[in-house]
């Protein structure tokens, strides 16, 4: 018979382990701006995981050589509105073929992401060419 302390004990170092996970796995794909609330929040969303995990080889289609940051995002008025960012970081091409190939991406994203039904709302990509302006947002939420 289990009591209540000890079930609680090993929910707590399960939901450590599936977060620790979860950091790892992403980590080795993406930078990860803030990466104690991303965990939190992809573990307590359906499939969220798989999604993004899914976009960086779509991402990775069509920026091969960029970095790819990740993000929580909190909504300051609307808890159902947080959301992840994922900021695919531009320092090759021109304006007008990046722009092309991002339009390409997102078509491609919005199929991906219709397959996910929970998880849908809840991450979004977009472009950056300012990747120190990524880092100092990296500092700041470390703080």
């Amino acid at each position: 018979m289990y009591n209540l302390k000890t079930v609680l004990k090993q929910q707590k170092i399960s939901n450590f382990n599936f977060n620790q996970k979860l950091d790892v796995n992403l980590s080795k794909k993406f930078i990860l701006m803030n990466p104690k609330e991303i965990n939190e929040f992809i573990s307590n969303k359906l499939d969220l995981e798989d999604l993004i995990n899914n976009s960086y080889s779509l991402i990775n289609k069509f920026f091969p050589n960029s970095k790819i940051y990740l993000e929580y995002v909190e909504d300051p008025e609307y808890d159902d509105f947080d959301s992840i960012f994922a900021y695919i970081v531009l320092n090759e091409g021109n304006f007008e073929t990046n722009y092309q190939l991002f339009n390409d991406l997102l078509k491609e994203f919005v199929k991906l992401k219709r397959l996910y039904d929970d998880a849908y709302s809840y991450y979004y990509i977009d472009t950056s060419r300012n990747e120190n302006f990524l880092r100092s947002k990296m500092k700041s939420n470390a703080q």
